[in-house]
């Protein structure tokens, strides 16, 4: 699992009307790097609504042709399949939700269905180097 850097506020008692983040950080030289791996980065309760996540690359990722993609209710609703290129040294990559919802249709934001497994995948290709910080903000939803 990752360093858990921070949560605040903790949320293992309802906080309704809070922004929160947890960011954890992911080091492929030292966690693992297999393809096909599910790597469990958090949990986070029911009708958690997720409205940003950010990839802080510290070192960029190695291991030719591979992606990366992240889930809560399914494998790839909070970042698609994303080739490593994209995470070059010192850029700052956006997931799926980025905060803002203009209309019913949008997609900015993730609503979960159920306790959740934040679950990083490693798709296409090993990963033997690379160092991110997933920074995930959201707030608890009603019931």
């Amino acid at each position: 699992m990752a360093d858990l850097v921070k949560t605040y506020p903790l949320f293992n008692v309802a906080q309704f009307g809070y922004k929160k983040e947890v960011v954890c950080v992911y080091d492929f030289a030292v966690d693992g790097g297999t393809f096909g791996t599910g790597i469990v980065l958090c949990k986070l309760p029911n009708n958690t609504v997720i409205t940003g996540v950010i990839f802080d690359v510290i070192t960029a990722p190695v291991g030719a042709g591979a992606t990366l993609s992240l889930g809560a209710n399914t494998g790839t609703d909070l970042l698609n399949a994303c080739a490593i290129a994209t995470f070059a040294v010192t850029d700052l990559v956006a997931g799926i939700p980025v905060g803002v919802i203009v209309s019913t249709t949008d997609t900015t934001a993730v609503k979960l269905t159920a306790d959740r497994d934040i679950t990083f995948l490693i798709n296409t290709a090993n990963l033997t180097a690379g160092k991110l910080a997933i920074h995930i903000e959201y707030f608890e939803g009603g019931e």
